[in-house]
């Protein structure tokens, strides 16, 4: 892999549901799967909102970590979703 590629490589994005700005973080979400080297990447949605909508993070495949949450509850999300076997 060259260095311009291990540069672009991601892991895991945490994102917000609520973003400041035009997109929302689900809207961010869906650019992200339509992105072929990133429609399979582990995403973490955070929100303080109350969030319903279970249908549609199943089809966005992302994980949902609602405010307050402990670090630790992150830190050990984060090592399952980057787990590699």
């Amino acid at each position: 892999m060259s260095q311009s590629e291990e540069e672009d490589h991601f892991d895991l994005m945490i994102i917000d549901w609520r973003l400041t700005g035009l997109l929302s973080g689900i809207e961010v979400i869906q650019q992200i799967r339509n992105t072929t080297n990133l429609a399979h990447l582990p995403i973490i949605l955070t929100t303080a909102a109350t969030f319903t909508d279970t249908e549609a993070l199943q089809h966005l495949n992302v994980t949902l970590l609602e405010k307050p949450f402990a670090v630790d509850e992150m830190l050990n999300l984060v090592k399952q979703l980057t787990q590699t076997d």
